[in-house]
C-alpha cells in the first residue's frame, strides 16, 4: 500500500511540474509575441530542445533529421560571404558533438572506419589539390576544400548512423514520406491558385526528393506481399508524378522515369516476371500520360519543350559556353575549386543584353562534368567520371552478389545513382550544395557492403 502511494505521489508531482511547464510556456510565448512578435524565439527554442533530447534518446530520430535536412539544404541556407552554411551542416555538427560526448564517456564506442571507397575520395581530394596551380581566387578554393573534407567526413557519419537493414529501410521511408508531404504541398498550393515559379516545393526547393519517390513507389511495391499495400504505393506513386510536373522540371520528370524503370526492369528480373515489367511500364507511363493530360497549357508546353531543349536551352548553352571559355584560361589545372560564379562574371559577354542578363546571378555551370572540369582542369573532369563510375560499379557489383533484402535495397541504390548520373548533365551536385546525396549514396552502399561480406562469413542473413 505504501509503494502505491509513493508511486502516486511521484507521478503526481511530475504532473504538477508539466503543468506548470506548459503555463510557463504559455506566458513566455505571449512575452515573446508582446516584444518581439517578428521573431518566434520561443518557438524556436523549444523546436531545439525537442530536436536535442529525440536525436540524443532515439537512433531513429537522429537518421530522420539527416535524410531531412540533407533535401531541406538545398533551400535552408545562409550566405555568409564565404562558406554557405546549409541546414544540414549544423545537423552535422550536432551529431558529431553527440558522436564526441559518447566516445568520452565510452572510448570503446569507436567510430567505423569506411572500409571502401577511398580511391573514389582520393581522387576528388587530388583533383583540388592540383586546381590550386590554376586558382584565381584562393580564398574560394579554402572554401571549397573545407567543404569537400566536410562531404568525406559526413560520408563516414553517415556510414555509423546506418548499421542495419532496418535503418537502411528506414531511410528509404523517410526519404517516400517526406515526398510524399511535399507532393501534398505542392498539389495544395495548385489548387489553391498559389503555383508561382519553380521553386514550389516545401521550404521553396525545386522538390528534387520526388524524384527517389517516385522510384520508391514502385520499388516498394515490388517488396510488398498484400495487395492493399501494393496499391498504396501505386497511389502514392501517382501522386508524386503529379506532383513532379506541377514542378515543371523536366530534368525531374526524365530523371524520376530513369530511377523507376531501373528499378523496375532489376526487381522484374529478381522476381522472375517479364509480363509485370511490362504491366508497371504501361502503368507508369500512363500515369505520366493522364497527370499529363490534366495540367494546364502552360505546363504542358514546358514539358513538349523537352524534345527542343526547353524554354532556358539557349540560356544552358550559353553557360555551357561561358564555362569552357572559362575553363581554356586554363585548361589543365582549371580555375580552382570554388571560383565558377567568379569565373562566369569574369567571361560573360559585357555589357549584358537582354538575353544574358540572367547569367549575372549565375554561380554554376549547370553540368556537373563541366563544373569539375571548369574548377579543376582536366584532372577533374577524369576524378568525377571516375568517382561516379566507382561508386556504380560498386553497387553493381553488389547487386550480382547480394542476396533477399540486401539484393532489394542495392537495387534502389542501383536506381539512385543511375538516375544522380544522368542528372549531373545539366545540374550541380557535389560542388554546388547537393553533394550530401551523393554521399549518403556512398555510405549505403558502403554498409550493404560491411553486412554482406559480414553475412559471407557467418552465413547469417
Amino acid at each position: 500500500m505504501q509503494v502505491i502511494k509513493n508511486w502516486t505521489a511521484l507521478h503526481l508531482k511530475d504532473y504538477r511540474i508539466f503543468i506548470f511547464s506548459i503555463i510557463l510556456l504559455q506566458v513566455l510565448a505571449l512575452v515573446n509575441l508582446l516584444i518581439k512578435p517578428q521573431l518566434p524565439i520561443v518557438v524556436g527554442f523549444v523546436l531545439l530542445v525537442i530536436f536535442l533530447i529525440t536525436t540524443v534518446q532515439y537512433l531513429r530520430a537522429m537518421q530522420a533529421f539527416v535524410v531531412i535536412a540533407i533535401i531541406v539544404s538545398e533551400a535552408l541556407y545562409i550566405e555568409t560571404g564565404g562558406p554557405v552554411v546549409r541546414a544540414i551542416d549544423l545537423v552535422l555538427l550536432h551529431l558529431v558533438t553527440i558522436t564526441f560526448i559518447k566516445w568520452l564517456l565510452n572510448p570503446k564506442d569507436t567510430i567505423e572506419a569506411l572500409p571502401t571507397f577511398y580511391f573514389g575520395f582520393m581522387l576528388l581530394v587530388g583533383a583540388a589539390v592540383l586546381s590550386l596551380l590554376g586558382t584565381i581566387s584562393i580564398k574560394g578554393t579554402v572554401i571549397e576544400f573545407i567543404q569537400l573534407a566536410e562531404l568525406i567526413i559526413a560520408c563516414i557519419l553517415f556510414y555509423n548512423l546506418i548499421k542495419t537493414r532496418e535503418d537502411i529501410k528506414f531511410i528509404f521511408l523517410v526519404i517516400l514520406c517526406y515526398a510524399l508531404l511535399d507532393s501534398f504541398f505542392i498539389i495544395g498550393k495548385s489548387v489553391t491558385g498559389q503555383l508561382i515559379g519553380r521553386r514550389v516545393g516545401l521550404w521553396g526547393s525545386v522538390a528534387f526528393e520526388l524524384c527517389f519517390g517516385m522510384a520508391l513507389s514502385l520499388a516498394f511495391f515490388y517488396m510488398s506481399q498484400k495487395i492493399w499495400i501494393k496499391t498504396l504505393f501505386i497511389i502514392s506513386g501517382f501522386i508524386i508524378t503529379n506532383a513532379i510536373l506541377l514542378t515543371q522540371g523536366r530534368a525531374l520528370l526524365l530523371v524520376g522515369l530513369i530511377m523507376t524503370m531501373v528499378c523496375n526492369f532489376l526487381f522484374s528480373i529478381q522476381k522472375k516476371k517479364t509480363s509485370l515489367f511490362i504491366i508497371l511500364t504501361l502503368l507508369t507511363l500512363s500515369m505520366v500520360l493522364i497527370a499529363y493530360m490534366t495540367q494546364g497549357a502552360t505546363i504542358q508546353t514546358r514539358y513538349t519543350s523537352i524534345v527542343e531543349g526547353g524554354n532556358f536551352r539557349d540560356l544552358r548553352l550559353i553557360v555551357w559556353a561561358v564555362s569552357l571559355m572559362a575553363w581554356q584560361s586554363s585548361p589543365i589545372w582549371g580555375i580552382g575549386l570554388g571560383n565558377t560564379g567568379l569565373a562566369i562574371s569574369l567571361y560573360s559577354p559585357k555589357p549584358f543584353g537582354i538575353a544574358l542578363l540572367a547569367l549575372e546571378g549565375v554561380k554554376t555551370a549547370h553540368n556537373e562534368y563541366l563544373n569539375f572540369i571548369l574548377q579543376a582542369g582536366i584532372a577533374g573532369g577524369i576524378a568525377i567520371v571516375f568517382f561516379y563510375f566507382i561508386l556504380w560499379k560498386k553497387a553493381y557489383s553488389l547487386y550480382k552478389r547480394c542476396k533477399g533484402r540486401d539484393k532489394e535495397y542495392i537495387t534502389i541504390i542501383l536506381a539512385f545513382i543511375s538516375g544522380v548520373v544522368v542528372f549531373g548533365m545539366s545540374n550541380d551536385l557535389i560542388l554546388a550544395g547537393n553533394g550530401m546525396i551523393v554521399m549518403l549514396l556512398v555510405a549505403l552502399v558502403a554498409r550493404i557492403g560491411t553486412l554482406q561480406q559480414f553475412e559471407d562469413q557467418t552465413g547469417i542473413l
